[in-house]
């Protein structure tokens, strides 16, 4: 499964975001992820790529894009 792909689901499945509110260039912010459900998404991501990531590389400005293009670089590495 893309890494994009991965992310949306997990919002929609895990966390509630309602699937016609994803999209790459969307924000967590703009999503209403505040920080602790980024904490949570960091922890499930960490353990479904097995790469490492720390809890503050994900952040609220981060789009869905830039999330996904970062745990891609970290799989790639």
């Amino acid at each position: 499964m893309p890494t994009e792909e991965l992310i949306t689901t997990l919002l929609q499945d895990k966390f509630g975001v309602p699937s016609p509110d994803i999209a790459p260039d969307r924000t967590f912010d703009q999503l209403g992820i505040d920080s602790l459900i980024i904490v949570e998404l960091a922890l499930v991501l960490r353990k479904q790529l097995g790469v490492p990531l720390e809890d503050d590389e994900l952040y609220p400005e981060l789009t869905v894009q830039q999330a996904a293009d970062l745990l891609d670089d970290k799989v790639a590495a």
